[in-house]
């Protein structure tokens, strides 16, 4: 007889992923009918405070919570320097982008890096892509580490 475990798990995932794709579809439909930056002026960090920088560690986070109330974490994870005959090159960064629709209490969780290439500039990628139902609900399968025992 099978285990209804490992399909109770794909069935789970499945709903999650089916999750995921419904609030990717909303914000990108919420993105094109708005023009967010039309009237924003920006310094060097654009309209993100610094709610953490430690040389030490070489991470930092970002918040920023936008007019209508959205609001963006970043959280980046710096790579080490590398020096060449021009000189330093650009640093390549790990780090999780959140987003939060004002009124709610689940978020999007984007794992992201940017890596430089040489002559190519640099390339952005996305790893991972989560919807989170609740923030304030830590479930132990919400863990995405690796697994320690």
């Amino acid at each position: 007889m099978p285990r209804v475990t490992p399909i109770l798990r794909k069935a789970r995932k499945a709903l999650q992923d089916l999750d995921l794709l419904k609030v990717l579809q909303s914000e990108i439909t919420h993105e094109l009918s708005s023009t967010p930056f039309q009237n924003s002026l920006s310094g060097s960090l654009g309209e993100f405070s610094v709610e953490w920088d430690s040389p030490q560690s070489q991470d930092v986070v970002l918040r920023r919570k936008c007019e209508s109330g959205e609001e963006v974490a970043v959280s980046a994870l710096l790579g080490p320097v590398t020096y060449g005959k021009e000189g330093v090159f650009p640093r390549d960064v790990l780090m999780k982008v959140c987003l939060k629709k004002p009124g709610m209490s689940s978020m999007l969780q984007f794992d992201c890096g940017v890596f430089e290439r040489g002559d190519e500039g640099s390339e952005f990628d996305i790893h991972n892509a989560y919807y989170i139902p609740s923030s304030s609900r830590v479930d132990p399968s919400d863990y995405r580490g690796p697994l320690f025992r």
